[in-house]
């Protein structure tokens, strides 16, 4: 076990290596300056103009203090702010337009436009890192501890009385064993990467969009590591690792409370690929040997959630 740990170790070390240094030859580290102020997307050419039209009249008021400039300012604000208004409101509308099919995106869009938007409170408590961590390392253990004992608490009596539970097992016990996993071809890791969202972190060597992009040069490190995970059973340490965002439950719990946080878990995505490798044969195998849950109707694909209502 430790030389197959050792080879998956080795394998995502020369992958990281491999692409930090691809990344450097490229694209250099370069510093840059970061502007936190963000335009509205409807905020044109047309609206730059009239306002900086205005600005120009109300600094020639103050300069001169004299009527005629001042009134010429009023005029030419309220037609900047009648202009933006109405660009506000055409940007909405194109943008409802063109997403009409998209229930999830217009519902989302109404609610930024008709709820207040919350953010956390800078006056509250901070809790620090270490604490986010001993907090929701308890949990874990607590569950971990409550799975531990549901376990030993089943027993299975060696002598069934009832015809449907000995038939039950006996059914369980003539069925099929998923007893390893299989290698994936060069084909079906860049169908389960191109259908994957570009979502990176900041673990990544290089970001997920380029990756995607130079897919066709880079891939034969990843299917390395992706074949030695599963045919080892091994997952590389590194790709273990995530990094946790707490997030508050709702927009208007306590911020306070620490109970009141929930981990957002954000994986490399090369992470995310074996992921998706490992669940599509299990999900295979589900299938093919009709083990699903038969009232199972959430997190199953082609399975609407309204069919048992």
């Amino acid at each position: 076990m430790c030389l197959l740990s050792s080879l998956c170790f080795i394998n995502e070390m020369l992958y990281a290596s491999y692409m930090r240094n691809t990344l450097d030859a490229v694209a250099p580290l370069k510093t840059k300056n970061i502007y936190h102020k963000k335009l509205a997307p409807w905020y044109t050419e047309n609206t730059r103009a009239l306002k900086q039209a205005s600005r120009k009249l109300e600094r020639k008021w103050r300069h001169t203090k004299l009527e005629v400039f001042r009134l010429a300012w009023k005029d030419s604000t309220v037609q900047y702010r009648r202009a933006l208004t109405a660009a506000r409101s055409s940007y909405f509308s194109n943008l409802i337009e063109g997403n009409k099919n998209n229930p999830k995106f217009l519902f989302d869009t109404v609610a930024k436009l008709t709820k207040k938007q919350h953010s956390p409170r800078e006056d509250g408590c901070h809790f620090s890192s270490n604490k986010f961590m001993n907090y929701f390392e308890e949990k874990i253990m607590i569950i971990r501890k409550q799975i531990t004992d549901s376990s030993l608490n089943l027993r299975i009596p060696s002598k069934l009385s009832c015809p449907a539970s000995a038939q039950l097992c006996q059914d369980l016990g003539s069925r099929e064993m998923l007893k390893c996993f299989s290698t994936i071809s060069l084909d079906t890791m860049m169908k389960i990467i191109m259908a994957s969202k570009p979502s990176s972190c900041i673990l990544d060597p290089i970001p997920a969009k380029l990756l995607k992009e130079l897919l066709p040069v880079l891939h034969p490190p990843m299917l390395n590591i992706i074949n030695s995970s599963l045919s080892t059973g091994c997952v590389p340490n590194s790709l273990k690792v995530s990094v946790i965002k707490p997030l508050l439950r709702k927009p208007n719990l306590d911020p306070e409370h620490i109970k009141n946080y929930w981990p957002i878990s954000n994986l490399p995505f090369l992470s995310k690929i074996v992921e998706k490798a490992v669940a599509q044969q299990l999900t295979a195998f589900l299938k093919t040997n009709n083990v699903y849950e038969m009232l199972q109707f959430c997190f199953r694909p082609i399975i609407d959630l309204r069919l048992p209502l």
